[in-house]
């Protein structure tokens, strides 16, 4: 049930979680860039994180704070478009989480930018998890194309 999982802000704490989520090799070869990353890259990237302000970052956690996934929302200076990233960890992959933390996520972001803002994913169509997640959110397909070869999602506030 959704009670049962709660979201938190990202910590320095997380920094080796989030390092070993982000390597895995599903996440990898879901993502842009399919490189595994460094440990030097992604605590620089990490850190830079943790004190932006036009970045969310949140972790979902079981009711015995066992981390289960993330979702990041990172907004564009002067604008009001959010892009979405998330990942599950693998143990916790195919029993209808990644539903419920968006769900909880959303409302964290209604109240942590109150402004009428457009959430974007872009996402591979070989992903048909992800794409089956958004469809199902009320996400709508974008008809252009982009150059990396994913399809483009988007939903405009209010999200809940």
């Amino acid at each position: 049930p959704l009670q049962n999982y709660s979201l938190r802000s990202v910590i320095a704490s997380d920094v080796e979680l989030l390092f070993h989520w982000a390597n895995d090799p599903d996440v990898r070869g879901s993502s842009i860039n399919k490189k595994p990353i460094t440990w030097e890259d992604h605590c620089k990237w990490f850190y830079n994180g943790l004190h932006n302000p036009n970045r969310l970052h949140l972790l979902l956690e079981d009711s015995s704070h066992c981390p289960i996934g993330q979702v990041r929302f990172d907004r564009h200076t002067d604008s009001l478009c959010v892009v979405i990233s998330f990942s599950i960890d693998s143990v916790f992959r195919g029993y209808g989480v990644s539903e419920k933390m968006l769900r909880l996520a959303f409302y964290k972001l209604s109240s942590h930018w109150s402004d009428d803002l457009v959430l974007v994913a872009d996402v591979y169509p070989a992903n048909k998890a992800s794409m089956a997640i958004f469809s199902k959110l009320g996400f709508t397909l974008s008809e252009e194309p982009n150059s990396n070869a994913t399809v483009r999602w988007s939903l405009s506030s209010p999200f809940v």
